[in-house]
């Protein structure tokens, strides 16, 4: 029978995955295609444009407004940066220079997209390793199909498996991007305007997810006992954050199989209710760890509003 401090470290895992307003922190990667065919143009209310330069004026907008908070990296298909093809590696919004580097942006080369999303996906896990209650997601933005698909479809699942929200924006394409009934969000910019408010619709969905009120990581555990606090935390640190492509699991996993991002990754699934053995959950186990979901639940919310009521006052 599962004994009941293990039940709390369910509980407490399974609340971090509710939707709450916890979170603080704010990560978010985009990888933009600077292919040749981003140098053709696309539609804009005011004639026509190229796709590279209304992805560049998008971003623009998008980053003048960032919070100075937001973590934010900037990778590329072809374009060589300061390491490998990041152009601004993942950190905190310096506008200035990411601005700067967006300017710069060309368009030339292919469309090696699994390659990059890899890379944008293990910055994103290393830093969710280091801060394991922030929101993570990871924007592609492109206008072709990827040159190296065999490593996309390999690495694809074991990103939707890691947790990492996936955003597709399909730039100036006759047909949805294959990836469209892939990832969790994809968006059509069939012109400039529509990339423009596409990218935008990204980023406030990133912000929203956020706590607005300014609270760090773990304020929200600063009320707890030490010892409570700490299997808190060590029930959170079992996601699994190691680089894309590194494990047995991911190797064997189809995107139809792949946890969704707002499941606990060892979650027993589909438990006989008649199995009282060490090795899986018996009905009276599965009671006991709701009902302390329940019970905690009650608990942190208080706590929650306990602090910020002070914080007000």
């Amino acid at each position: 029978m599962v004994r009941f401090s293990s039940c709390l470290l369910i509980a407490l895992a399974f609340l971090h995955y509710l939707p709450t307003s916890i979170l603080a922190d704010n990560y978010v990667v985009v990888v933009i295609d600077d292919s040749g065919s981003m140098d053709e143009s696309m539609s804009t209310k005011n004639g026509r444009i190229r796709r590279i330069n209304a992805a560049k004026n998008a971003l623009r907008t998008v980053l003048s407004n960032l919070s100075p908070d937001t973590k934010i990296g900037l990778l590329a298909l072809n374009q060589e940066g300061v390491d490998g093809n990041w152009l601004y590696p993942l950190a905190l919004v310096d506008r200035e220079k990411l601005l700067g580097v967006v300017n710069e942006i060309g368009a030339n080369g292919g469309t090696p997209l699994g390659h990059a999303m890899k890379a944008a996906t293990d910055a994103l896990l290393a830093a969710r390793d280091k801060d394991p209650f922030g929101t993570f997601r990871l924007l592609v933005v492109t206008d072709g199909e990827a040159t190296d698909a065999v490593k996309l479809e390999q690495y694809l699942p074991d990103i939707i498996r890691r947790g990492i929200t996936i955003d597709v924006i399909g730039v100036d394409m006759q047909k949805d991007h294959s990836l469209a009934t892939k990832v969790h969000q994809y968006r059509r910019a069939d012109d400039a305007e529509a990339l423009n408010q596409a990218v935008a619709a990204v980023f406030a969905e990133s912000d929203s997810a956020t706590d607005q009120s300014g609270e760090s990581d773990f304020d929200w555990i600063a009320g707890l006992p030490d010892e409570f606090a700490a299997e808190a935390l060590a029930a959170v640190s079992k996601i699994d954050n190691t680089p894309v492509g590194t494990t047995a699991a991911a190797e064997n996993t189809t995107p139809e199989e792949a946890v969704p991002s707002n499941a606990f990754p060892n979650m027993p699934n589909g438990s006989p209710a008649n199995n009282t053995t060490n090795s899986g959950l018996s009905f009276g186990s599965v009671c006991c760890c709701f009902g302390s979901m329940i019970f905690l639940g009650v608990i942190l919310t208080a706590l929650l509003q306990s602090g910020k009521r002070r914080r007000r006052n």
